[in-house]
């Protein structure tokens, strides 16, 4: 019987502590794990559904059938037509374009070619006069002041002249050098298409054409590879100004039907990859891709036969599937946090979670710039057993849960449906990384709804001294320099009566340049934005503020008859604005081949702006 306490007449209660006690010094009984009872085991299993599987096995081998085309031409939207090769990566074809060449350039290329035609005179064994040779080819091709108005326009030399002289790094490199050379660039644009004749004004002597000519061959080929890479051949690259993005396309030969061809046409980043691109329709005619494939070009066509041994695909994280392996711990995929709508998180982790032990991995070597097909794949399990894997049902309509991994859209009319997508692998030649300098340009487009207009502001201009200038900066030192010379009117006497005065119009930053709407022709509703210009008043004339950089000065000739306009569409401009930079590319390509060039880039403006711009103003006469 329990033991009852006299007072409060409970029985007594005691507890005792329960340890483990262990009856061997070593514990490898213990951790084997063992079961007991493996007939419990397979009885749940039994219930719960897990014996109801497909009886397989382990895949050894899998044999691939492999349909790979190669690029073979390459067209962009400026009309340029040509026959690709993978010397150079696809961006510099699509982005390369002719650099406006500094004065720094025009000063080594004159260097180089006096010490070219002193070479050649030493050879000869004719006594070269450096300076006078110098002297005179100095008369010859002078180094002028860059050109921002164009013949026709009001006060063109004094705005060029002022420009140059505000520009502090271009002045500087002037006050050193532009005395003491001439223009190398000059020289190279009068005789790369023909050399020297006997009567030219840049001999002196005709006795020394031979060795001019000479050369000066030897210095057009200096030039073109140091400063005109043959990247593109009309120095446009695919650049369009009007959606302000690169469009191009690309064909691949076919074997008894007519070409793949593939187009992109909204690439503008920088990041080039195969999503960028849409198959064209089986109608669609483009020309110089659309067509039958040539005898020569269908060699590019091969077919291979892949046997290789599959392996279990890894990631970091992964779950394993023996009991007592464990994961590494710096990935934990089962913290992630994703909400209802995050449905690409939601894929990575169940595919991570659930189905990761479910995937192969078979390694096969892609080669760039190809086009790559497999029908079907033959997979050896260890029973000996051969299945049959065809490609997924994904992408094989346009529905919206037809997608797939790596699929390419196939572009179709409003009145198509049900277009199939194309499920071939594009590996594009594209660089993996690329070195980028400082912005060389740098344009950003605003929405000004109070004024009723779109603004490029040249927030950077090239100062063709080897660096760039803060426009805002460059435009106010413009402004200075011409109040210098031409003070600004004072206040204009008013009536003593007047309450009020009248204001035609205020001014903006030269850095500001409009952007007008414009009807689209043939349109009712729709416009496009025209690039337009504001008056400057200087010397009791009116002139046209013309832009800077390079972008914005399309369609500006050297003079006013060759003024062409210049449209953007209206959508390229969204309420959040667009910002367009220009910067200088470098890479190295697979052949160990170390590669430049100059391209664009768009993204995303900031927001709305303002300018300040009014007509017809009401102000109240202050006393």
């Amino acid at each position: 019987m329990p033991k009852i306490d006299t007072l409060t007449c409970e029985p007594f209660r005691a507890w005792n502590r329960l340890e483990p006690r262990t009856r061997k010094d070593e514990f490898e009984d213990t951790l084997k794990c063992e079961v007991h009872d493996p007939l419990w085991m397979l009885t749940r299993q039994w219930q719960f559904g897990e014996f109801q599987g497909e009886d397989t096995g382990s895949a050894i081998f899998a044999k691939i059938k492999m349909q790979t085309t190669r690029i073979l031409r390459y067209v962009s939207t400026n009309g340029e037509k040509e026959s690709y090769a993978d010397h150079i990566p696809l961006e510099t074809k699509v982005e390369s374009e002719f650099p406006v060449l500094d004065f720094h350039t025009k000063v080594k290329s004159a260097a180089w070619f006096m010490k070219l035609l002193k070479s050649h005179f030493a050879k000869s064994g004719i006594a070269f006069n450096h300076n006078a040779y110098l002297n005179h080819l100095k008369t010859i091709f002078p180094i002028d002041f860059p050109a921002v108005l164009a013949d026709g326009d009001s006060h063109k030399d004094t705005v060029n002249k002022l420009y140059a002289l505000v520009n502090e790094p271009l002045t500087s490199f002037l006050a050193g050098y532009g005395n003491q050379w001439f223009d190398g660039v000059k020289l190279n644009q009068m005789y790369k298409s023909a050399p020297p004749a006997a009567a030219d004004p840049a001999l002196m002597d005709p006795s020394h054409l031979a060795l001019v000519q000479s050369a000066v061959a030897d210095f057009n080929v200096w030039f073109s590879k140091n400063y005109q890479p043959d990247h593109n051949s009309n120095g446009k690259g695919a650049w369009l100004n009007e959606q302000m993005e690169y469009q191009f396309g690309v064909a691949f030969p076919e074997t008894g039907k007519p070409n793949t061809v593939l187009k992109a046409e909204e690439y503008y980043n920088g990041d080039l990859e195969w999503f960028s691109f849409d198959a064209a329709a089986a109608n669609e005619a483009i020309d110089g891709l659309s067509g039958d494939a040539t005898p020569e070009e269908s060699n590019l066509v091969s077919e291979k036969i892949l046997t290789v041994i599959p392996t279990l695909a890894k990631f970091g994280g992964m779950p394993h599937p023996r009991w007592w392996q464990f994961e590494d711990g710096s990935i934990d995929l089962g913290n992630i946090d994703a909400d209802t709508t995050d449905i690409s998180k939601l894929i990575v982790s169940e595919y991570a979670l659930v189905y990761g032990n479910n995937w192969l991995v078979v390694p096969y070597a892609i080669p760039v710039g190809s086009l790559t097909n497999i029908p079907a794949i033959v997979i050896t399990d260890v029973f000996g057993q051969r299945l049959l894997i065809q490609p997924a049902v994904q992408g094989s309509s346009d529905d919206w849960n037809a997608w797939g991994m790596f699929n390419l859209s196939t572009r179709h009319s409003e009145n198509d449906s049900n277009i199939p997508a194309d499920t071939r692998l594009f590996l594009p030649p594209c660089v993996v990384k690329t070195q980028e300098s400082e912005p060389l340009e740098e344009i950003r487009f605003v929405r000004d709804e109070m004024a009723n207009m779109v603004w490029a502001i040249e927030t950077r201009v090239d100062s063709l001294a080897g660096n760039s200038l803060e426009g805002d900066t460059a435009a106010s030192a413009l402004k200075n320099a011409m109040e210098v010379i031409e003070p600004p009117v004072g206040a204009i006497p008013t009536d003593e009566m007047a309450k009020y005065k009248y204001e035609l119009e205020n001014t903006v930053p030269e850095n500001w340049i409009p952007f007008i709407p414009a009807h689209i022709p043939g349109q009712f509703r729709a416009i496009q934005l025209q690039r337009a210009s504001m008056p400057r008043w200087f010397k009791n004339d009116y002139g046209a503020v013309r832009p800077v950089t390079r972008l914005l000065r399309d369609g500006i000739g050297a003079s006013n008859d060759a003024l062409s306009p210049m449209f953007v569409n209206e959508e390229e401009v969204p309420r959040a604005g667009a910002v367009v930079t220009s910067s200088f590319q470098r890479t190295r390509w697979y052949n160990g081949k170390v590669i430049n060039w100059l391209g664009k880039r768009k993204r995303l403006g900031r927001g709305e702006g303002t300018s300040g711009l009014q007509f017809d103003s009401l102000e109240t006469v202050k006393r």
